[in-house]
């Protein structure tokens, strides 16, 4: 299972309040996992991608680095940001393993997202999107996320995350 963030705010205490609560929301997940086996990728992304943390990691070691998110240039590219996270993390995880990708977005893309998303899904990653805020593009949230939409989307604002939180662990379990 992978994370991707969006660190894609310019305003560095904005940023951050947005990261905090999504942040607060993986870590809640992290704990009702149904197997504690799971591998767990985080990847920041923005106009770059980064992996924060790989899937060899311990659980301990991703909580340490959710807590301490780094800064990436301004940007959204959303579509190169998930070709990055299939190049990076579900090209090298177990084989024969049922993958789920959780997406939060803040924005729309700059880029397509289309492609990357259909080979994800090619390879058998359940694609979950968390929308956050106003700035998103509602059509570009369902082509990148699995069928059926009403499963794997959630369209929600950053004050209501963390409430929502039990409804991204219903998400994920699903997508397993």
């Amino acid at each position: 299972m992978v994370y991707m963030v969006d660190g894609s705010s310019s305003q560095h205490q904005i940023r951050h309040n947005m990261t905090e609560k999504i942040v607060e929301v993986i870590k809640f997940t992290l704990n009702y996992l149904p197997s504690p086996n799971t591998s767990v990728g985080v990847v920041l992304y923005a106009a770059d991608a980064k992996t924060e943390s790989y899937f060899n990691y311990t659980r301990n070691q991703t909580l340490q680095a959710l807590d301490r998110l780094s800064h990436l240039p301004p940007g959204t590219l959303i579509g190169s940001s998930l070709n990055y996270t299939r190049d990076h993390l579900f090209n090298i995880s177990r084989p024969n393993v049922h993958r789920v990708l959780v997406v939060f977005v803040n924005r729309t893309s700059n880029d397509a997202v289309s492609v990357p998303s259909n080979l994800l899904r090619d390879m058998n990653v359940t694609i979950i999107v968390v929308a956050l805020g106003d700035w998103y593009d509602v059509s570009q949230v369902n082509s990148i996320a699995s069928n059926p939409h009403s499963t794997t989307t959630l369209l929600t604002t950053h004050a209501e995350i963390v409430r929502l939180r039990w409804r991204v662990h219903e998400m994920i379990c699903d997508g397993m």
